[in-house]
């Protein structure tokens, strides 16, 4: 669990003078039980009604490299949300009425030892292709995804996956590199040496992000304090996961795109130079070069005799592993994304809960299917799809 977005409706006392900077300064002062802030003001909507974006890892660590994958932590920030709004907006001679949940990020986190986030452009292409042809299958749905690089040391940062209806746009799941994200944000290299003392593995973390607005029912204080965020929609965004970007029948499909355009260069490089400089070819196609195994392929259909192939495949295996070494992966690809897919899979959460939630509220909203992720709640992962 990471960050919720909120609309707060309040109502006020007195028809007096509001002081919005007043306002924002008490919201944004919030302070957990460990000592840190957790909640960004983000103006007002309405009348009456401000926006509130709230992130779960900042109330326990005051950063977003804790990872939360337990209801009863969730439901203690609620509580104190709840309760900390309360008595802020009551100093202003104003009540909280409702609280509206408008956004819902939950972080899935894949762990790539020694390899580092820019390397794995390819593995990124592959999913970007898999969650296009994936979600413009769907009627009136267009996508886009980018990527976010910095410009001096051309070292991807993010990577957005966005569906766009209209003219507007959401931002469905973000792909970011974790160590650069936080210590771009860490003004002390001390507190950022700290950070990587407290989480080692934080180098080794690709976070796929899933961002998701939500329409729901505005929730009174008390009931907010008791409704379960991370039961509800973690297991629906893990599914959106597995039918949009790692969807197996999509990625082979797109993997049988690429090997016929490789296909079809390595037979046009023969009739123009009579004989294959297997270097030469590779590093004029670099731009469809995303997988070993298609690439094998393409050799495998091309060349009849055993030891020329034999020959080919060890002359491009050294060749890729120069290309690795400078740029991008390309020799386990395949294997890599089928592993994140496996973990993404077996993902867990925890939900047994220790806290009294009412038995009713907890219906309610199960069978409550609203928000715009209640068609996958139903249907069959892409392991059907084969």
């Amino acid at each position: 669990m990471d960050t919720i977005s909120i609309n707060v409706h309040f109502k006020r006392k007195f028809q007096n003078y509001l002081d919005y900077e007043e306002l924002q300064k008490k919201v944004n002062s919030i302070i957990s039980p460990y000592g840190y802030t957790y909640c960004d003001y983000g103006g007002i909507k309405k009348n009456d009604v401000f926006n509130l974006k709230v992130s779960y890892p900042r109330f326990y660590k005051g950063i977003n490299a804790y990872l939360i994958k337990n209801s009863i932590e969730c439901l203690k920030v609620n509580e104190h949300l709840v309760v900390s709004l309360e008595k802020e907006l009551k100093v202003l001679s104003l009540d909280v009425v409702m609280i509206e949940l408008i956004r819902v990020d939950i972080p899935f986190t894949y762990y790539m030892p020694d390899v580092s986030f820019e390397k794995c452009l390819n593995i990124f292409r592959v999913l970007a292709y898999a969650y296009n042809k994936s979600r413009r299958e769907e009627k009136n749905s267009r996508t886009d995804t980018k990527g976010i690089i910095d410009m001096i040391t051309s070292s991807i940062e993010t990577v957005n996956f966005t569906i766009a209806r209209g003219s507007g746009g959401n931002n469905e799941l973000t792909i970011y590199n974790q160590y650069l994200n936080i210590k771009r944000k860490t003004a002390s290299a001390e507190q950022f040496e700290e950070y990587l003392r407290t989480y080692p593995d934080l180098k080794s973390r690709i976070r796929f992000e899933v961002k998701k607005r939500v329409n729901r029912n505005k929730f009174l204080p008390k009931d907010f304090k008791e409704f379960d965020i991370l039961r509800k929609y973690s297991e629906s965004y893990k599914k959106f996961l597995l039918k949009y970007v790692f969807n197996k029948k999509s990625i082979a499909e797109i993997y049988e795109m690429y090997s016929m355009e490789l296909d079809i260069t390595y037979q046009e490089y023969l009739k123009k130079h009579k004989r294959i400089n297997y270097v030469a070819w590779l590093h004029s196609n670099k731009h469809l070069l995303i997988d070993y195994k298609m690439i094998r392929k393409v050799l495998e259909k091309n060349i009849n005799n055993q030891k020329t192939l034999e020959n080919a495949i060890t002359c491009i295996r050294k060749e890729l592993k120069e290309i690795e070494n400078k740029d991008f992966l390309v020799l386990n690809v395949a294997k890599i994304i089928d592993d994140m897919r496996q973990i993404i899979k077996n993902y867990k959460f925890e939900y047994k809960l220790n806290v009294e939630i009412k038995e009713e509220i907890l219906i309610q909203e199960y069978f409550s299917m609203e928000d715009n992720m209640q068609f996958l709640l139903d249907e069959p992962l892409d392991d059907d799809f084969n």
